[in-house]
């Protein structure tokens, strides 16, 4: 009997959120089968929301080839996200400049079109986080390939266009052009050099994305995995605007309900660090949300908010760095 593999489905179906898959190739619908009602685990943690950690899946019969093709598949993930209730976990894959590159090669003109195909539907898978309220603000994006690839393959492991990926991160809080190793704790760029599993300093891959999609909603890495990269930068609105400098921090502690019950809401440390930007750790109960503010008085209307955080069906344990501030200052919770 082969041994179940969990996936990040798993993780964030067995967390009470809801889940999406879209894919451009047939033979992907082994994600949709592996995790299934029948082969599915099961859930982990009460409530039971039962075995299959999928809620949507779109499995085509036949590769997706084509802009048309390619654009319907985007017209589903885009009913999902102009919903009133989106998904928690969206996971979309176009297969076409793959299959163009195989055909025509990378780097040709029809792979370049290809290409321009999946900018133009990301510009509408945009524009649709913008236009619905439940989704802007509080939505990350991540988009990478799988793989690269030179002449019409990409089986060489050593020849850098076939291992070479782009990763972008959009999310909020997050500048734009700014360095992606720059907010990853454990991850460093490897420049031109080619990077073995077992080496020191490692760059970050594609198989990161999982976790990293995980860590952004809050939730530990999918159980068993080996690439676990590590956030050390805010990813809340407003979290990089205010001045740098500053010494110090006094702080006071702020919590909602009783003391360490699964219902508080709660400020558990904050730690001043060597750039004297301050981590602060929140606990957030299941169906709370809440702004992080801070004001250089205790006393006062000089509140400003500098994260914030939307409900979510699960309890989870955020960090977020927080400017240095110009003077010692205090910080306080707020939960509608």
């Amino acid at each position: 009997m082969p041994t179940y593999k969990a996936s990040f489905f798993d993780v964030a179906h067995d967390r009470g959120l809801s889940t999406a898959l879209y894919v451009g190739k047939a033979r992907l619908g082994i994600c949709d089968r592996s995790y299934d009602a029948a082969a599915g685990a099961p859930d982990q943690f009460p409530p039971d929301n039962g075995k299959d950690k999928i809620d949507f899946g779109s499995v085509p019969a036949t590769d997706l080839r084509g802009s048309i093709a390619v654009s319907n598949e985007v017209n589903q993930l885009l009913a999902n996200l102009n919903s009133a209730s989106p998904t928690n976990y969206s996971f979309i894959h176009i297969a076409e400049p793959d299959l163009t590159g195989h055909t025509s090669g990378w780097g040709s003109q029809n792979w370049s079109n290809a290409v321009r195909t999946c900018d133009q539907e990301l510009g509408r898978i945009f524009a649709a986080l913008d236009s619905n309220p439940v989704l802007r603000g509080q939505t990350a994006l991540i988009v990478m390939t799988d793989h690269g690839g030179s002449g019409t393959a990409h089986t060489d492991p050593l020849v850098p266009a076939n291992y070479t990926i782009p990763f972008f991160l959009w999310a909020p809080g997050i500048p734009a052009g700014v360095d992606i190793y720059s907010i990853l704790g454990n991850r460093q760029d490897p420049g031109t050099s080619h990077m073995e599993y077992g080496d020191e300093n490692q760059p970050l891959r594609g198989g990161d994305s999982g976790n990293l999609a995980l860590a952004l909603l809050g939730l530990p890495p999918i159980p068993g995995s080996y690439f676990q990269p590590q956030l050390i930068s805010p990813l809340s609105a407003s979290a990089f605007t205010a001045t740098s400098g500053g010494s110090g921090i006094m702080s006071t502690r702020s919590a909602f309900g009783t003391g360490g019950s699964a219902s508080t809401l709660m400020l558990t440390s904050i730690e001043t660090l060597s750039d004297n930007r301050v981590r602060l750790t929140l606990a957030i109960p299941a169906g709370r949300g809440c702004t992080v503010l801070f004001s250089p008085n205790l006393s006062g209307d000089e509140w400003s908010a500098i994260g914030s955080y939307p409900p979510l069906p699960i309890a989870r344990t955020v960090q977020l760095i927080a400017p240095a501030p110009p003077t010692s200052g205090f910080y306080r919770l707020r939960s509608p």
